[in-house]
């Protein structure tokens, strides 16, 4: 499936050039970025992760949880926050790349990158990236989990 992104682009003239005087240009520009390239980026984010290179994360997608920390501490933080609440060893987990939309929206989210890291006992580290309107990919969380279990 391919998602159209759309920008607009703006060539403007000068006014006061003797050259002939071109009006404003404004043309529509689509861009798209298949469920293959979003799965790339999950591909990128898992490697990174296991090489826990924090400062190329943040570099490549931000962090939209960073509040008053660089983002890349945020992420090394939750990270390893994440990892201690798991059972198993991270590098060891098998990873499951999954791509969602959303409907229609005014909040400009398009798409939803999740890279689900299972480890032992119903645990695991769940990353999620969003895909904006406006081109821009960026780290949305990074979060633990555990199933219930059954006593």
């Amino acid at each position: 499936m391919s998602i159209p992104l759309f920008a607009i682009c703006c060539a403007n003239y000068n006014a006061k050039s003797s050259i002939t005087k071109m009006p404003l240009i404004l043309a529509l520009c689509i861009t798209t970025m298949t469920d293959e390239e979003l799965i790339e980026i999950g591909i990128d984010i898992e490697a990174l992760l296991r090489n826990r290179s924090f400062e190329s994360i943040a570099a490549k997608y931000g962090y939209a949880l960073s509040f008053d920390l660089e983002p890349s501490e945020a992420i090394r933080k939750d990270f390893i926050s994440s990892e201690s609440e798991c059972v198993g060893c991270f590098e060891d987990a098998e990873v499951e790349i999954k791509v969602s939309h959303f409907s229609h929206n005014d909040t400009g989210l398009i798409s939803e990158i999740s890279c689900d890291f299972k480890l032992k006992n119903q645990t695991g580290i769940l990353v999620e990236l969003i895909l904006g309107s406006k081109g821009n990919v960026y780290l949305e969380q990074i979060s633990s989990y555990r199933l219930n279990f059954n006593a």
